[in-house]
């Protein structure tokens, strides 16, 4: 599912010229996949996370549900990846000094909460900490007050991965769990970047019409 780099060379082979429903569609997934395959782009992360959404979309279509969920998780983690890395801030390896430095608010708030892994580095201890650093090193960013504002509705988004059987839990989940969990991270998505539909648009997996 995501061997962008196999996808472009695939899509390179330049098939789907024969198939006029699919040549618009997958003209916008080469743009994408190399944007994808190319680390020295500032949007790599976006297309990727997009690439995710979209993934997360056509396994609910097939009815997948937790592996959908899966995937907006990840999706999700990856924007807080994102917000944090724009702090230079790595959520596996916390530095705390570097938070310190940045705002004594965010350091008063995660001081003590940080585990320790048997590397010695500083770990977050989930996706919702995540969030509240990055509503706490600034209020003004889109995405960490959205959260803020709205973290009862996100925790409990967030308990349909927890309680999933592909997590920590033994529920199989349905379409409305999905929905519930597509219209959270959408919600962020877009406050973190502007242009997020484009991005989804240009990695939809193309389809055959077959009506």
């Amino acid at each position: 599912d995501f061997n962008h780099e196999v996808a472009l060379h695939g899509f390179k082979i330049h098939f789907y010229k024969y198939f006029n429903d699919l040549s618009a569609q997958i003209r916008l997934n080469i743009k994408a996949l190399k944007i994808i395959n190319d680390e020295s782009n500032d949007l790599q992360k976006y297309y990727i996370l997009a690439s995710l959404i979209n993934n997360a979309e056509r396994r609910a279509e097939e009815g997948k549900y937790d592996d959908a969920i899966a995937r907006l998780y990840r999706g999700m983690e990856l924007i807080a990846n994102i917000c944090l890395d724009y702090y230079s801030i790595n959520p596996n390896d916390v530095d705390v000094e570097k938070v310190k430095d940045k705002s004594d608010k965010a350091f008063y708030n995660i001081s003590g909460k940080l585990i320790r892994t048997h590397k010695g580095a500083l770990k977050m201890p989930g996706i919702d900490s995540m969030y509240m650093l990055i509503h706490n090193l600034s209020t003004f960013n889109n995405v960490g007050q959205f959260y803020f504002e709205h973290r009862n509705e996100y925790q409990t988004v967030l308990q349909h991965r927890n309680t999933s059987i592909l997590a920590h839990g033994l529920e199989m989940k349905d379409v409305d769990d999905y929905n519930d969990f597509k219209k959270g991270i959408m919600s962020l998505a877009k406050r973190l970047d502007k242009n997020m539909e484009v991005y989804l648009e240009e990695t939809i997996f193309p389809k055959f019409n077959t009506n």
